[in-house]
């Protein structure tokens, strides 16, 4: 058996208490039935939730929790009077109440919600139905079409990074459901670094890109926690899922265990 909260709190924007917490609500209400529901989370904000969208896929199902979100009871502190609530619930439940409980398609890929947009766009230009994501006659139709198109064009009418079109298209020739650690070979870990402890500024790495964003890509560097390369640090490098790369740490912060890198040209 695995730890769940331990491999949930690997993810980018989680930790060990956020991934307890989806662990929990998870147990407690059923199945997820889409990315967004995951906001309704307690300890899950905007910022966290942008940070990890893109590593957690959601296969719809109507087995999970179709009822509204529940939402999580105040926190109170001991010694200080509770504020009286104000009438309309606030932003805090605003938020949850505009949460779609319908399943996406799209959730099932790696493609981040931020590139939905650019993504249904696509699939209107290419003539596809998304209900169709992932069968063989939607991919044959994705395949006709890339072969009258560039990724340099398709970023220009799209107004979109090459990056992201390069992981839109990867996502829609793929099977429903397809594991994209299927056939990764194991990055390159330099044995003497076991944890983010073990890094400094300098430090010279190999990873595999595991995500790629309008700003920047993560990387596995194999310590427990991905590395960002900010657009800035990519050095005009184009950086697809799954690329094997050689970075170099620019920028530590242990207490919110983010790792900054830049490319690192041999």
């Amino acid at each position: 058996m695995y730890d769940k909260d331990y491999v949930v709190g690997r993810i980018a924007g989680l930790n060990s208490t956020r991934a307890k917490k989806i662990i929990e609500w998870r147990e407690s209400n059923g199945l997820f039935v889409n990315r967004g529901q995951v906001k309704c989370v307690k300890g899950i904000g905007d910022k966290s939730y942008e940070q990890c969208a893109g590593f957690i896929r959601v296969i719809a199902s109507l087995e999970g929790q179709t009822e509204k979100c529940k939402e999580e009871p105040e926190e109170t502190k001991t010694g200080r009077k509770r504020k009286k609530p104000t009438t309309g619930g606030g932003k805090a439940k605003k938020k949850k109440d505009s949460i779609s409980l319908e399943p996406y398609i799209l959730d099932t890929t790696w493609i981040h919600p931020e590139s939905y947009c650019a993504a249904e766009s696509l699939m209107n230009m290419i003539g596809v139905k998304k209900e169709n994501l992932g069968q063989e006659v939607f991919i044959r139709e994705v395949q006709n079409y890339m072969k009258t198109k560039t990724t340099e064009e398709l970023a220009a009418t799209l107004a979109v990074g090459e990056p992201t079109v390069d992981l839109i298209v990867k996502a829609f020739l793929k099977p429903y459901s397809y594991d994209y650690r299927e056939g990764f070979e194991k990055p390159l870990f330099r044995k003497e670094i076991q944890d983010i402890n073990s890094l400094k500024n300098g430090t010279i790495l190999t990873g595999k890109i595991t995500n790629v964003t309008h700003f920047g890509a993560f990387v596995d560097i194999g310590v427990g926690q991905n590395g960002l390369i900010h657009v800035s640090k990519m050095k005009n490098t184009k950086l697809n899922l799954g690329d094997k790369v050689s970075v170099k740490v620019i920028s530590l912060e242990l207490s919110k265990k983010r790792i900054g890198l830049e490319i690192h040209c041999t």
